[in-house]
């Protein structure tokens, strides 16, 4: 449930429970979603986005502990910004509670495409999920977890590529700036996305510019 603190709040528990608290001020609320007032009352953890925000809740009690500030401060911004989301459901009525998590998740991996040691349990830590929730969320998607940090990485240097201000970068500079930590894999992982090695295409692209 959400409550305003500076109000009295009486709830009656039939069976027993384990309760879990976030202490939001209003400045940090104002700051995360422009608005220092939530609806307040009860949250349906059975469906949608209150099932989603539970099971990130549930989830980050298993990794908190190996959770430095800087990671712990920015989780803490993101579960109160889905709080948020969560009691002003009118402001986001067109898009599913599971694309919002997939949107970031999406941003979370362009954020360490440069990380050649970023796992999908890194990955689920930084949106706060499990990892086994991570890949159930992926079982309707076109490609896996490690599918899709690769296809990012392999786009973000074909990119590059056509770039007439990255001529003078290396092949392996170009990789290994962005994630990969073997040539010989990056190069078999090119040439089976775009159909050719990573030479010929920025041949190919120069020649076009």
């Amino acid at each position: 449930m959400i409550w305003d603190a500076s109000r009295p709040c009486r709830f009656r528990a039939h069976t027993a429970i384990s309760k879990t608290t976030l202490f939001v001020s209003r400045s940090r609320l104002r700051a995360l979603s422009g608005s220092d007032r939530l609806n307040t009352g009860l949250i349906n953890v059975s469906a949608g986005w209150g099932r989603l925000l539970r099971d990130r809740v549930l989830a980050l009690e298993q990794v908190i502990g190996s959770l430095d500030n800087s990671t712990f401060a920015r989780l803490a911004d993101s579960l109160i910004g889905e709080v948020a989301l969560l009691a002003q459901p009118q402001r986001h009525a067109t898009k599913r509670p599971r694309q919002i998590l997939l949107d970031r998740i999406d941003r979370a991996m362009d954020a360490r495409l440069a990380d050649p040691d970023f796992s999908p349990a890194e990955l689920a830590a930084c949106v706060g999920i499990s990892v086994s929730y991570l890949h159930h969320l992926f079982r309707d998607e076109t490609e896996t977890v490690r599918s899709c940090i690769l296809r990012k990485r392999l786009d973000a240097v074909a990119q590059l590529l056509q770039a007439p201000a990255s001529a003078r970068e290396s092949l392996t500079q170009i990789a290994f700036a962005h994630g990969f930590s073997s040539a010989a894999h990056f190069s078999r992982s090119f040439k089976l996305r775009f159909g050719c090695s990573p030479r010929a295409f920025r041949e190919d692209h120069r020649n076009i510019l």
